[in-house]
């Protein structure tokens, strides 16, 4: 169950951070509103970006050499999979500027998601050590 509320989470917050960026793209960089299929294919970009958080975010990570290559891998992947959709669902073109719009696009997402992940944590285990606190205290 933890899985499954943790898997939601970041959907969440990823496809949230995808759907800020399309808006900031669309606006600098397109005229006219956004297209109808933008709404499924930032789900689908959502979906698949998540699955790769899931399985390749260091989340039980002690080692700081080995979490700093595990986050550096993780954000290659993001950036090479939002680059095929970007490519796929033709928000960018086949080109090294784009690619690289595309690439800070991501890098901005993986900040806000890290930060919305970091503060619900915080919250978390503020949380926790409150109800332990109460625990202790009565017994």
């Amino acid at each position: 169950m933890k899985k499954i509320l943790n898997y939601c989470n970041c959907f969440t917050y990823i496809t949230t951070g995808i759907l800020f960026v399309c808006a900031i793209n669309f606006s600098l960089f397109h005229n006219g509103d956004i297209p109808q299929n933008t709404l499924w294919q930032i789900l689908v970009s959502g979906f698949l970006t998540t699955a790769i958080t899931v399985f390749l975010f260091p989340w039980n990570i002690d080692k700081t050499q080995e979490f700093v290559l595990r986050i550096i891998l993780h954000y290659f992947c993001l950036c090479a999979v939002m680059i095929g959709c970007g490519i796929w669902f033709n928000w960018i073109d086949f080109g090294f500027k784009a690619m690289i719009r595309m690439a800070i696009s991501v890098a901005g997402v993986y900040i806000l998601t890290f930060f919305l992940n970091y503060i619900m944590g915080k919250k978390q285990a503020e949380e926790i050590n409150q109800a332990l606190s109460k625990r202790r205290s009565k017994e």
